[in-house]
């Protein structure tokens, strides 16, 4: 009203300050939601500091949860920001269970029902000796592909997060 008064044509400024306004929020937006995601990655503890997650095709031991990003760092040393909007999706190698998975080859001439058999013979031989990490008893899953020599087959056991590359 005082511009108005003035004599100043002022639907120019308001034009102005409506685009640069507009411009601010859509330049905003991705900050909000990376604070949204942050705070409830915060205080629904999906993830935390110590945590092995994987992003995409990146796995690291996470370092620092923030409202605006979480640093996680890969086995190779690089550290990774990323911004907690991008943490939609993302996979956590600390939460419940892992399974330890071996695939394993045998050839066409050997008796798979017998080579099947010895697998698991010794998969529970080794749960055996470590049932401070194992959940359930190992299992063979079976012939998993049929190759140019032989069949793959796998064995597999639940243990303890963190504890199935050492199982494997």
């Amino acid at each position: 009203m005082v511009l108005h008064k003035l004599g100043v044509n002022y639907s120019a400024i308001l034009a102005s300050a409506g685009i640069v306004g507009l411009a601010v929020g859509f330049g905003a937006q991705t900050l909000v939601r990376d604070v949204i995601v942050g705070f409830f990655l915060l205080f629904e503890d999906t993830v935390s500091v110590g945590n092995v997650i994987t992003v995409g095709n990146e796995s690291g031991v996470v370092e620092s949860i923030g409202l605006r990003a979480t640093q996680s760092r890969e086995f190779s040393g690089i550290l990774r920001v990323i911004p907690n909007g991008e943490l939609a999706r993302f996979g956590n190698f600390n939460r419940g269970f892992m399974r330890a998975i071996v695939n394993f080859g045998l050839a066409y001439e050997q008796d798979t029902t017998k080579g099947m058999a010895d697998a698991l013979a010794t998969a529970r031989q080794w749960a055996n000796e470590n049932k401070e990490i194992v959940l359930e008893e190992p299992i063979v899953q079976g012939i998993l592909d049929f190759g140019s020599s032989g069949v793959t087959v796998r064995v597999c056991v639940k243990v303890q997060p963190q504890t199935q590359w050492d199982a494997e």
